[in-house]
């Protein structure tokens, strides 16, 4: 019933993924978009708090000013 005797021609292949790429943008792309907007957005604010977090103000004695992270598990 179902049965082939041939290969599929190379257009019909050409023309089925042509249609699978352009639907599945349509379907896909705008969840797609906001989701890589929300996690940039999350590494952003991530990386900006760890430059920030980075060096830190502990005054002790013989030390001023910032401390690198190595120098507090001194």
């Amino acid at each position: 019933m179902f049965g082939r005797r041939r290969f599929l021609s190379f257009p019909l292949v050409i023309g089925a993924v042509v249609i699978g790429v352009v639907s599945g943008k349509a379907i896909f792309g705008p969840p797609l978009d906001e989701y890589w907007k929300k996690k940039l957005q999350e590494e952003a604010a991530a990386k900006e708090t760890d430059a920030s977090s980075r060096y830190t103000r502990q005054p002790t004695s013989g030390q001023k000013g910032l401390v690198s992270p190595s120098a507090r598990q001194l």
